[in-house]
């Protein structure tokens, strides 16, 4: 309320709803792939198709974060609902595990943002 200059520009304030204010809209790409196992570096893999090894170094050079977390364990479980981060690559989030194919391998959906 006393709060009218912010060095020497002239503010002024006013009270807003919770309706009026703006929510970002993130655009999620959705797939469906099948991984062999919940490993870290198998989802990283599917998800930004490279190389497992390329993925475990990205790991042990912990530029890979699991909920806001740095994890540098390549045999670190996902899983559904957790949101991964690739430093330079982006986020991803698994979605789901669907079930298990015939060969035992899992049908997991991945979303990546854009």
């Amino acid at each position: 309320m006393q709060l009218t200059k912010i060095k020497n520009t002239s503010i002024n304030l006013s009270e807003i709803s919770f309706d009026e204010i703006l929510q970002p809209e993130h655009e999620w790409e959705e797939k469906d792939t099948t991984v062999s196992s919940t490993r870290l570096d198998v989802v990283l893999k599917e998800i930004y198709q490279m190389s497992r090894q390329k993925a475990q170094d990205f790991i042990k050079k912990e530029a890979v974060k699991v909920n806001y977390r740095i994890v540098n364990d390549s045999s670190f479980n996902v899983e559904p609902g957790d949101l991964i981060s690739l430093k330079k690559k982006g986020r991803s989030k698994v979605i789901d595990i669907l079930g298990e194919t015939k060969k035992q391998k899992y049908i997991m959906r991945v979303a990546k943002l854009k």
